[in-house]
């Protein structure tokens, strides 16, 4: 019996500047320009920094660990993307997040592609990573790059996000065979 796979949803993968709206406070919108005129500063700024979602980790970044903001109620939208203010919020060397998430202990796994990884890390956060996409393999399909989960329950909460890993290149989902 050959193995059985699943493969992700085509259709369009919405921006996540639907969701980076949504997640500033009201202060930030009314100080931006307008939706319309704010979404093409956030996708050029997205293309830059590798992916929607990880400007988008960026910013839930910033929202959750500026201590400032409560105060100021944050600069407008497109003066933080215009001013690269998201460069400090994005995990790396110069970054003000602490945590690259990534397990200390080489006996522990953790999911080969430093990409897709630190783009599931930025959306969904380190529990979901270490649960589900840590236990996978990446494994070539007929079509494109599948991820092999090790447990059905592992297959069923990252069908939840097919859209994030359609988006980041993968075709879908195969179980191992026994």
């Amino acid at each position: 019996m050959g193995a059985v796979f699943l493969q992700f949803p085509t259709e369009a993968v919405q921006s996540s500047f639907v969701d980076a709206w949504a997640a500033i406070p009201s202060t930030m919108k009314t100080r931006s320009l307008s939706r319309a005129k704010l979404k093409p500063i956030w996708d050029a700024a997205a293309k830059r920094v590798g992916g929607q979602d990880v400007l988008l980790g960026a910013l839930r970044a910033y929202l959750k660990g500026d201590k400032d903001l409560p105060k100021s109620g944050g600069p407008a939208l497109d003066r933080w993307l215009k001013n690269e203010k998201y460069d400090h919020w994005l995990e790396g060397e110069n970054s003000v997040v602490t945590s690259t998430g990534i397990p200390a202990d080489p006996a522990k796994p953790y999911f080969p592609d430093k990409r897709i990884r630190d783009a599931v890390l930025a959306s969904q956060g380190l529990p979901f990573v270490v649960s589900y996409l840590d236990q996978c393999q990446l494994v070539e399909g007929p079509l494109g790059p599948l991820l092999q989960p090790k447990t059905d329950y592992a297959r069923r909460k990252l069908l939840e996000h097919a859209g994030l890993f359609k988006s980041l290149g993968l075709y879908g989902i195969r179980m191992a065979t026994a």
